[in-house]
């Protein structure tokens, strides 16, 4: 607790004193670098509450500037993802219980925050959670280069709520909507996050087994194509991709060989500090489970 009050009263003299001008975009850009560049999660996962708390007092004085209100949905997603991981590896039945309640609050927050950057962005978003696939499609025509940062901050926290609430159909159903906007991402921006929105598109399409009308083999190459973006750099890309892929086609050599590379890498570019060492824990615990899944 005493390092979480130094890390805020921190950041407070670094925002707030006169000397210093950062911008919300600067300092949600310099956050989220380190961030990603830590490769200590308990830290991180100590750490960003007060992050969150900062960007929420931030929007009180100005509900209105879409960088507070992106950086937060950024924040909450990031935040939802520290925890159903460390929910994975470690927590009792009643943790898990506590987690899930936790993740359904975070992950409907930072969708509505998400939401609400983009359209206070950029008007022609406004409504575009609600919208039909077919609106949908009319609206993302028009989608620039400059709107990625909104767009894919849009799919992120929806992902995420969708993860929180697999058992809501009316979600599964917008399945389609978060494609269409992760295939907008990558049509402006081949590279962007090195292949992010591949990797969440291999999720996605990896979600229905074939003989239900799924296409899991369009995961399986979004997968590969979000490794070969990263230069097999993402680690976590590997681990989602025997997971959903290599679990739901019930290919054992692929899921193991997978995680066990993982495992192995001793790479250390410092960009996926943080999500190639929680790949390395998740990947521990899919191999164990696998015992029993296969």
């Amino acid at each position: 607790m005493k390092k979480i009050l130094i890390i805020l009263n921190c950041i407070i003299i670094v925002v707030f004193m006169n000397a210093c001008s950062l911008s919300v975009d600067t300092f949600a850009n310099n956050l989220d670098k380190a961030i990603r560049t830590n490769d200590d999660p308990t830290t991180i996962s100590q750490a960003l509450p007060a992050y969150i708390l900062l960007i929420d007092s931030m929007i009180e004085s100005n509900p209105e500037d879409e960088s507070s209100l992106k950086a937060s949905a950024d924040l909450l997603n990031a935040y939802s993802g520290l925890i159903s991981i460390e929910a994975e590896i470690s927590a009792s039945d009643e943790e898990t219980q506590r987690n899930e309640e936790r993740l359904r609050i975070l992950t409907q927050k930072s969708l509505n925050r998400a939401s609400e950057a983009i359209c206070i962005y950029e008007n022609r978003y406004c409504g575009i959670i609600s919208s039909n696939y077919e609106g949908l499609v009319k609206i993302l025509n028009k989608a620039e280069e400059e709107d990625i940062a909104y767009l894919f901050s849009l799919a992120q926290s929806w992902t995420g709520k969708l993860q929180a609430n697999r058992e809501d159909w009316n979600l599964t159903a917008k399945i389609p909507h978060i494609k269409m906007i992760l295939k907008t991402v990558v049509k402006l921006d081949n590279n962007w996050q090195q292949g992010s929105a591949y990797m969440y598109l291999g999720v996605l399409n990896s979600l229905i087994p074939a003989a239900l009308g799924g296409k899991p083999e369009i995961g399986k190459s979004y997968f590969e194509t979000a490794i070969e973006v990263s230069n097999q750099n993402n680690m976590m890309a590997k681990v989602l991709y025997a997971e959903y892929y290599g679990r739901l086609t019930f290919n054992q050599n692929l899921h193991n060989s997978l995680l066990e590379e993982v495992i192995k890498n001793e790479n250390s570019n410092k960009e996926f500090g943080l999500m190639n060492t929680l790949a390395k824990l998740k990947a521990k615990q899919l191999l164990k489970s696998g015992s029993d899944y296969f």
